[in-house]
């Protein structure tokens, strides 16, 4: 009996044992849980990363940073040497003083030519002009009633002309500047349109101008031209006649012909001078002269 009663006391105190052992560990995990749950609770929460696309990324190309940080040193150089050292005063710059501006020399106008010699020219045959020539070009154009210089030239086709030759008739003589340009052949053509009405008053047709003989035969067959065109090279019998004097032309002086006309009686005196003449025309304008005179 008493071997029994030993026993069990025995078995009752392992039971005790191990009922607290497993109370400790049960308080041991009761303990850890609170813990974490603690630990949890003041921890941050934990921020979800954005997925970025390939399309959303900008890449910087190296040039840009090598750039963005030269321009950080070279502020940081700007500021260290603008600030001056301790124990020295700024340097002082000095001022710029004004220039003195320069007078130009006063410069006086260039003399206008007279009415005469202010017709726009024609290309052709010019040469430069002194200034005394251009402030007063000498013209010595024949008066009407006076007898007309007496010339002998040479036409297209070689044959030599005489005024002296047309006794008896009225000539008209008209100096142009240059063949084959725009106002001498209206001028030209004006003329030939009109031979036979200055044929019908008994009058002949003279062109004049310091053109070759070869460039009036091309001029004269180009426009089927029936009065003779005569070649002045020298510009001899032009300035007999007061046609050769100073222009202008695009805004420089010059010399060259000046388009005129003269109608010589059948005695050999002027009978009247058509000056500044224009182009388109003309032929008609001398022609009503002839009918009326």
């Amino acid at each position: 009996m008493a071997k029994k009663k030993s026993v069990k006391k025995r078995s009752a105190a392992k039971r005790t044992v191990a009922t607290k052992k497993t109370a400790k560990k049960s308080t041991k995990k009761a303990t850890k849980k609170a813990v974490k749950k603690s630990v949890k609770k003041t921890a941050k929460p934990k921020t979800a990363k954005k997925k970025t696309t390939k399309t959303a990324k900008r890449k910087v190309p190296k040039s840009t940073k090598k750039k963005a940080v030269g321009k950080k040193t070279t502020k940081k150089a700007v500021a260290r040497r603008a600030a001056p050292p301790a124990g020295r005063a700024p340097k002082k710059t000095p001022k710029k003083t004004a220039r003195p501006r320069l007078q130009r020399p006063a410069v006086e106008p260039m003399p206008l030519l007279p009415t005469s010699a202010r017709a726009i020219p024609e290309p052709g045959q010019i040469t430069a002009v002194p200034e005394e020539a251009v402030a007063e070009p000498v013209r010595n154009i024949p008066a009407p009633g006076t007898f007309a210089p007496d010339f002998e030239l040479m036409d297209g086709s070689g044959h030599a002309h005489r005024l002296s030759d047309y006794q008896g008739r009225r000539v008209v003589v008209y100096f142009y500047p240059k063949d084959d340009t725009p106002g001498c052949t209206t001028e030209a053509c004006g003329f030939r349109d009109s031979h036979s009405d200055y044929a019908s008053v008994n009058a002949a047709v003279l062109g004049i101008s310091p053109d070759s003989v070869e460039s009036h035969e091309r001029f004269a067959q180009k426009f089927a031209l029936p009065f003779p065109l005569l070649a002045d090279p020298e510009h001899a019998v032009v300035e007999q006649y007061g046609a050769w004097g100073a222009k202008q032309m695009y805004g420089n002086a010059t010399m060259g012909v000046l388009r005129s006309t003269f109608i010589i009686g059948p005695d050999g005196r002027i009978e009247h001078v058509f000056e500044n003449v224009k182009a388109d025309g003309h032929a008609a304008e001398v022609l009503e002269y002839l009918r009326q005179h």
